[in-house]
């Protein structure tokens, strides 16, 4: 197959998770935790700070890119259902739930209504190269996602 024995593994061992807290960018992390850094390094990269504090990276892939470009999606509750990788600090979001303007669960993709074809980060349609929004549906979370375990204290 011409894969290392690294590409192979790298698979083995994925689990999805659920994670709640809010995806916040890490200079604002490390303040409610009380690290000194330098902002100005780290000021564009976004973490989920959950609900007990853990500082979890995210991936900026096709998913999680989504929490780099769009403000609206930081500073809020939110549950992410992610990959979890052995040994990677980093989360790769596969979904995200925030609440609707109704307060009820929702997930969050962006909606082209014109195409009517789902897209995960802000850009023109990819069909129609015309405008597209941020759409909430109600769907429950998957019953595949394990819940996180607590960070250590």
């Amino acid at each position: 197959s011409g894969k290392t024995a690294a590409e192979g593994a790298s698979a083995e061992g994925v689990e999805k998770v659920l994670y709640v807290g809010e995806v916040v960018l890490l200079p604002e992390a490390f303040r409610r935790r009380g690290v000194k850094s330098y902002a100005e390094e780290i000021a564009q990269t976004a973490v989920l700070y959950t609900t007990d504090g853990e500082i979890v990276p995210l991936v900026p892939d096709w998913r999680g890119r989504a929490f780099f470009q769009d403000e609206r999606l930081r500073d809020r509750p939110v549950e992410l259902v992610v990959n979890r990788r052995p040994g990677v600090p980093w989360i790769s979001v596969l979904s995200i739930y925030l609440q609707d303007e109704k307060g009820k669960r929702a997930v969050v993709d962006y909606w082209c209504d014109v195409c009517s074809i789902p897209m995960y980060e802000i850009k023109d349609c990819e069909c129609c190269q015309g405008p597209i929004r941020l759409r909430y549906r109600n769907l429950p979370l998957p019953k595949d996602a394990r819940p996180a375990k607590p960070a250590a204290k």
